[in-house]
């Protein structure tokens, strides 16, 4: 099992912090409380995730797909 951080290391910081978040269940607008964000920034954070992670046009949980990552 390898860390998201090492695997995916083109993730920004902030694209790295809101996957954090995810993993950890947080819904969109708990992360846009959380760090004072728009919830359309966190749906583009989580699209610019799925992107980078390969997931677009495929039936995957980003949640569960970011549970087989350690910390």
């Amino acid at each position: 099992m390898h860390s998201i951080k090492s695997t995916h290391n083109y993730l920004t910081g902030k694209e790295f912090e809101v996957a954090n978040l995810i993993k950890e269940g947080k819904t969109t607008n708990e992360i846009s409380e959380l760090l004072n964000i728009a919830k359309s920034s966190v749906d583009t954070h989580r699209f610019h995730i799925r992107k980078k992670l390969g997931l677009n046009n495929k039936d995957i949980n980003l949640r569960s797909y970011l549970d087989t990552f350690s910390e």
